[in-house]
Formats: structure tokens, sequence, C-alpha cells
């Protein structure tokens, strides 16, 4: 009796026991199943080569070259200025900078930034200074975003040439006023002589205004909106300029200055319409499109030799001359570059 007693008492242990044993083993798997899930959503995170979203209409917005890469190298994604430097979707990064770049950022993570010297569509002239910036923003992928600071530099080469150049300039004329006043002082009593050395003073203050004009022309360069406003120049006066501030230091070398050619030349910065096309514009609906069509027309003319054929002697109505761009081309006929912009997309055919 007491032996039956006893059995049957563990019977609810057995059944709590085979309940707890259950539970354990239940959590443990599904435990186990999410383990497996997250570490197969790790590799698969790891492995992927998706681009995160937004990214590509990014770029497709930006005016700099701009690109996603992956652990290879391969171009998965590209701006339009991109392609300026030979940069494709589906093609290779080519320069070893750009790939060690990339590849140590991919090692250590983060952000860097280096300037180095590309050459623009594969060319091995007119290398562009600019400024790569490749940053992480996956396991696998790194934004590529290279900036042409090319005219900077230029400017800033300018600018430094410039100082240094009218800092001299100044030395002569300063000091010409200076020797000339003291002249005047010793000549007091002797009119012709002092006539003779007042008209240097007005050559020599000429002089002092044409360096602080040239200052000034700097200061207006350097300005963001320093090169808006364009107008007719003289050849002629462009050289009688220079010839007239370097006269001193020749005579002084003993070098006589010349001129010769043709005169009468003028050169005049002038905005140009396409004929025959009509590109998107570069604001409101259609701002993507116009900035695509820029940056390609960019790549087809910029730094190359071209042919300006003005279609109209008179002006249309925004102030524009119209004009039909030939892209020269080494020992072949030479590429329409507004029918070009239509065969790429950016453009359609529309009479004015």
């Amino acid at each position: 009796m007491n032996a039956l007693y006893a059995y049957v008492m563990t019977l609810p242990q057995l059944a709590l026991s085979s309940l707890a044993i259950g539970l354990v083993i239940g959590v443990g798997l599904s435990l186990l199943v999410v383990w497996a899930y997250r570490a197969r959503a790790r590799v698969q995170e790891e492995t992927s080569l998706a681009i995160p979203a937004g990214i590509t209409d990014v770029l497709h917005s930006m005016d700099d070259a701009a690109a996603i890469v992956d652990a290879s190298g391969l171009v998965l994604a590209a701006s339009q200025a991109a392609t300026r430097f030979g940069i494709d979707v589906g093609s290779t990064l080519d320069n070893p900078e750009l790939r060690q770049l990339v590849r140590g950022v991919r090692e250590a993570g983060g952000t860097a930034t280096e300037s180095m010297r590309l050459t623009r569509g594969g060319l091995s002239l007119d290398p562009r200074l600019v400024s790569a910036r490749a940053s992480v923003i996956g396991t696998r992928l790194v934004l590529l975003i290279i900036r042409d600071v090319t005219e900077q530099e230029r400017l800033e080469q300018m600018r430094y040439d410039f100082v240094a150049n009218t800092s001299h300039e100044l030395k002569t004329p300063v000091g010409a006023v200076s020797l000339l006043a003291e002249a005047i002082e010793s000549a007091a009593d002797d009119p012709a002589q002092v006539r003779i050395f007042a008209a240097r003073i007005s050559a020599e203050a000429g002089r002092l205004g044409q360096l602080t004009g040239r200052i000034m022309s700097l200061s207006r360069l350097q300005a963001e909106d320093g090169l808006t406003t364009v107008g007719p120049v003289a050849i002629d006066e462009v050289i009688a300029s220079s010839i007239e501030a370097h006269v001193v230091q020749a005579d002084s070398a003993g070098v006589e200055l010349a001129r010769g050619g043709d005169r009468g030349v003028w050169v005049r910065g002038e905005k140009l319409r396409l004929h025959r096309i009509n590109t998107p514009e570069l604001r409101g609906a259609d701002e993507v499109k116009g900035k695509a069509a820029r940056d390609h027309l960019k790549s087809l003319v910029e730094g190359k030799a071209v042919l300006l054929q003005t279609v109209k002697d008179r002006r249309e109505k925004y102030g524009r001359y119209l004009a039909e761009v030939w892209l020269e081309q080494p020992n072949a006929v030479p590429v329409n570059v507004n029918d070009a912009l239509v065969a790429a997309g950016h453009a359609r055919y529309q009479d004015y």
C-alpha cells in the first residue's frame, strides 16, 4: 500500500519535470533559430552589394564626381560628373591612388581625404588636381567623392605670383617719386627742370594707378561673382600695358621690347546658346536632368579644342549668340556637340 501510494505521488512530479525539460529544449531551439537567422543576416549584409536606398538619387544630383565602389574596386553607381575621370558603372578603378585610398578606408574605417592628380577620361594630358574623399557606408561599400580643385590651385598660384610681382613693381614708382620730389626741391629756382620732374612724377603716378587697378582686378577675380561681367578687351591695350609694366626692367637689362602682328584685335567673354537644340533647365522640376546635361557637355568639351560656328549675327531674345559647337578630332571629321547631346538623350531638337 505504501509502495503504491509512493508511485502515484511521483506522476505529477514526472509531468512537471517533463514540462520543464520540454520548455528548456523549446527555448534553446528558439534561441538557436534566432541566432542562426541573425548570423545568416549578418553574413548576407557582409557579402551584399546592394546600394542603400536613396544613394543613387543623391549621386545623380551631385555636381562633383562621386561613385559607390565595392571591396574589389568595382563601381556600382556613379554620378554623371564621374565620367570625366573615366569612372563608369561596371568598371573598376584604374587609378592606383584611388584604389589605395578606398582600401585604406575599408581597413581602418571612417573617412579619409587625400589630394592627388588625375587625368580625365584616361588621357595622359591635362592632369587635374583633385581632393578625393572616401567614406565607409557599409561592410563592403565605400562612397568616393572627387572634387576638382584645379582652378582653385591656378587662382592661388596666380594670386601668389601677382602679389610677388606687384610688390616688386611697386618699389620702382615709389622710389622714383621720392627721388623726383627731392630733385624738384633742389631745382626750385629752375622752372624748366621743375616741369620736367613734374611730368616724370605724373608718369610714375600713372604707373601706380595701373598697379592699383590690377590689385582691384585681383580682388574682383577672387570674389564669388568676379567673372560674371564680361566685355570687349582690346589685345593692343593688353600688350601695351604689359610692355609698359616691364620697360624699366628691360632697359636695365639692356633688352629691347618689340611688338608686332595684327592690330585692332578684340576678344570678349560671351555666353552661347546651342543652336537647334534645347536642354532641360538647371532649376525647377528638370534640375536633375539639367545638371546631367551640363555635366555631359563639360565632359565633351572641357579642356579640348573646339570650333564655334555662329549661326546668327543678331542676338536672340536672351542676349546670347546661337552657335554650333564642333569638337576637333585628330585625323577625323569634327564631331558636332549639339547633335551629340541629342544622341546622348540630354537634349532635343528645337527651332529658334
